[in-house]
């Protein structure tokens, strides 16, 4: 299966978009809703995160009873990154997300924003998510009762708006959110043309690199102090179009160990290995791990899903608004 093409929207503040071509505007409305990147941040302090489509909705679980989704759902192509933490700590107005110092470890390279955010724990990330859906305009995910960034989530009780009796962790009305293990797992494994599972996150066995994006290679079976490789230089793709589901940095999963999300102080499900990751077999499906949610550890990331992955802003959006400018350039004789 060929991997599904990216659209990436760049980073710009609100003079670039002025900038842009008409016609670019348009091209722009006819590609995002096949393949789809979200804006988020405010003025020079933005990331664009950008989305491939997990389709094949009701594809059937595997063997290990892991995989079923039954609907389409999207899938951030990377890891979640230093730079867009840092943003998330600058715009957010907190709690402020902590992230391990490569550079104050021996780690090659140091702290580079283009790296996996890692030495989060799964609320902390879950506090991330909420800004994506706030910041966009959608209701948060998980609940809080207080803005200790230690602190566990509060279930959702039947009566609150949002409330799914199925998962009690997340908000349904929230448009981004931690990954399922199911989905998690469909997305790394399954591949949608041959409607069959690998044992990989590649169509073969992946050989260790220390990054790029060859076919079958996965960022594995490096020294502590390589580092993990940027998030998209992280390994060859998987059927779908993500980069690092295998090595480079472990990744939550919203899902407690025991699949029922029935306690905020269940262990979280953890997939995919790192850079440290010694054998090839660890980063196999039939391999998972957990942590308590305040776990952080160096290795140790996430990426996000979203039920839409509808750009920001909106291709209807751009069309206008390029008209807008054409107009108000010809009124002023530009």
């Amino acid at each position: 299966m060929q991997p599904r093409e990216i659209v990436k929207i760049p980073k710009m503040s609100n003079r670039r978009y002025l900038a842009l071509p008409v016609a670019m505007m348009a091209l722009g409305a006819a590609l995002l809703p096949a393949a789809s990147a979200a804006i988020f941040g405010v003025g020079s302090d933005t990331f664009d995160m950008s989305f491939v489509e997990i389709g094949n909705p009701g594809n059937t679980a595997d063997t290990t009873g892991y995989g079923r989704v039954d609907t389409i759902f999207y899938m951030s192509s990377t890891e979640v990154s230093r730079d867009m933490i840092d943003t998330y700590n600058a715009v957010s107005g907190g709690p402020t997300i902590s992230m391990y110092d490569y550079a104050g470890n021996g780690v090659t390279g140091g702290n580079l924003a283009g790296r996996p955010a890692t030495g989060i724990s799964w609320n902390e990330s879950a506090r991330f998510v909420n800004w994506l859906n706030v910041s966009s305009g959608s209701v948060a995910a998980y609940q809080f009762s207080n803005t200790a960034i230690s602190a566990n989530i509060v279930l959702w009780e039947s009566g609150d708006t949002g409330y799914d009796a199925d998962n009690p962790y997340r908000n349904s009305g929230a448009n981004f959110y931690l990954p399922s293990e199911n989905e998690w797992y469909k997305t790394a494994y399954f591949d949608g043309d041959a409607l069959s599972y690998n044992t990989f996150a590649t169509s073969g066995t992946p050989s260790a690199v220390t990054g790029g994006t060859d076919p079958d290679t996965a960022v594995y079976g490096n020294a502590f102090s390589v580092g993990p490789a940027l998030v998209d230089e992280a390994g060859g793709a998987s059927p779908y179009g993500t980069f690092g589901m295998n090595g480079n940095a472990l990744e939550w999963m919203e899902s407690s160990v025991d699949g029922l999300n029935g306690a905020a102080s269940d262990p979280r499900s953890v997939r995919g290995g790192s850079w440290t990751t010694a054998s090839v077999l660890a980063l196999a499906s039939t391999v998972s791990t957990n942590n308590n949610p305040g776990t952080e550890n160096a290795n140790l990331g996430f990426r996000v899903a979203s039920t839409t992955g509808i750009p920001e802003p909106s291709g209807v959006l751009l069309v206008l608004l390029g008209t807008a400018l054409l107009t108000l350039r010809r009124r002023r004789g530009a």
